[in-house]
């Protein structure tokens, strides 16, 4: 089990007000794998741009891609995926 926090970069000044729906369960996603040792990717993110997005937090085709890389390093790093 892993968890992933939401991505969400918002390209108005109307959508920062989003932000702090997503903050919040990241931030309680992130305190649970804490607590139980699950991993945990926060730096996923910052590994996206507004370009990987069609919206505030919908992927693009090539933000699919992006993201499925991300998504992959990171559960190879934790030894999560037979090769």
């Amino acid at each position: 089990m892993v968890l992933l926090p939401q991505v969400y970069i918002p390209r108005s000044d109307f959508e920062v007000t989003f932000r702090i729906g997503v903050a919040g369960p990241n931030r309680v996603n992130e305190a649970i794998t804490m607590k139980f040792q699950i991993p945990f990717d926060g730096s996923l993110p910052q590994a996206l741009s507004s370009a990987d997005l069609w919206d505030y937090s919908h992927f693009s085709v090539i933000g699919s891609k992006r993201m499925a890389e991300q998504v992959y390093a990171f559960l190879n790093t934790w030894h999560l995926i037979e090769e």
